[in-house]
């Protein structure tokens, strides 16, 4: 993925402010690190990696702050964006739990499936990110 990202940048010369170095591999294997500390996981996984790296992404877009919010979310993968709308969902409505009916319908929207929703929801609960209630019917984020 390092790799495939110093290519890309490599390729692309309009985006001149983003350098990807060793410096960012490091970074990414310490979130990867620090992902697999949050979920008690004595080994870091893929998902572990893969959400250091939507981090990462999401970090540098913020300081860029030329893209409209919009296009930010259509360059996101799926995870991301199921993961975006539940963080939506959660400050409307102020950090209290989350209905999977209101998350399916506005990932629906989306051209999303429950099936989606519930993937995205089991990998950011084995990251200890989100909690489902016992009958698994409301999402409440971790924090």
């Amino acid at each position: 993925m390092y790799v495939d990202l110093r290519k890309e940048k490599s390729n692309n010369n309009a985006a001149g402010y983003m350098y990807i170095t060793p410096r960012t591999l490091l970074a990414i294997i310490r979130l990867s690190q620090a992902m697999a500390r949050l979920s008690f996981s004595n080994e870091v996984t893929i998902d572990h990696v893969n959400e250091a790296l939507r981090l990462m992404k999401s970090s540098r877009s913020s300081i860029g702050g030329t893209e409209p919010e919009a296009k930010t979310f259509a360059k996101m993968d799926r995870n991301s964006k199921i993961f975006t709308i539940i963080k939506d969902l959660w400050y409307k409505y102020q950090k209290k739990a989350i209905r999977l009916d209101d998350v399916a319908k506005i990932a629906e929207e989306c051209k999303y499936t429950i099936e989606n929703v519930h993937d995205c929801i089991k990998i950011y609960e084995d990251l200890n990110a989100v909690h489902y209630d016992p009958a698994r019917n409301e999402i409440k984020l971790i924090e």
